[in-house]
């Protein structure tokens, strides 16, 4: 019974030190969508309590937030790492490219999400 035991953990670790690389290579590609979408969406998206995008929310500082921003957003690393995992696990991943898009009008977000649902 033992021996079969073993022969399990000696299996997961093999297994571990081979998916190791990939790992760290999807952890570099998260973190690096994370940081880009940092900088081109950080504090930018903000909506009413109709769920219509406010204009220059962030105008008169972060402390004065015109309108709520969503639960999804890019303010911070942790709720940017968030947006991206959602994105990359697609799982309502279409919401918060819509509302970006919403807000943004532009090209960037679309090429911002789409490339990172296509190459993640």
């Amino acid at each position: 019974m033992w021996r079969s035991f073993n022969y399990i953990l000696v299996t997961i670790g093999n297994t571990l030190s081979k998916v190791s690389s990939f790992s760290l290579l999807l952890y570099l590609f998260i973190f690096t969508y994370t940081v880009l979408g940092m900088e081109l969406f950080s504090y930018t998206i903000a909506f009413d309590e109709n769920n219509m995008p406010v204009e220059d929310p962030y105008g008169d500082g972060i402390d004065n937030v015109k309108g709520t921003p969503p639960s999804w957003n890019f303010n911070n690393f942790l709720d940017a790492t968030l947006s991206v995992f959602i994105v990359l696990a697609n799982d309502g991943w279409s919401t918060i490219f819509f509302d970006h898009q919403r807000v943004l009008h532009g090209v960037i977000p679309s090429i911002f999400f789409i490339s990172l649902l296509v190459v993640g």
